[in-house]
């Protein structure tokens, strides 16, 4: 696994398309298809900064929220906690939440 991206490496992948495995990197499912659809903006404040990704999964059946495995089309990957936040017709929106240190 690779280190946790940067904001700026996250949002030169906005509109990439990457593939979601359930569970985490030593997990063995399936790969569904996604977009990063969407990078909101970053706020720093006191040392901190937080931002949140959507990811639009594809044929997702039965969502679930927890640290899935995310592959970006560079081999990429990263284990992300997914929580379902809405449904868009065959598509199911995934959203990341980072609040993490900057220093």
């Amino acid at each position: 696994m690779a280190d946790a991206l940067r904001y700026e490496e996250f949002r030169a992948r906005l509109a990439s398309e990457c593939s979601v495995r359930y569970g985490d990197a030593d997990a063995t499912g399936p790969s569904l298809p996604a977009v990063l659809a969407e990078v909101g903006e970053r706020r720093e404040q006191q040392g901190f900064e937080s931002f949140a990704l959507l990811f639009h999964v594809e044929n997702v059946e039965a969502p679930q929220q927890g640290s899935h495995v995310v592959r970006f089309a560079d081999g990429t990957e990263l284990d992300v906690f997914l929580v379902p936040i809405a449904r868009d017709g065959a598509r199911l929106v995934y959203e990341a939440v980072f609040n993490r240190a900057t220093s």
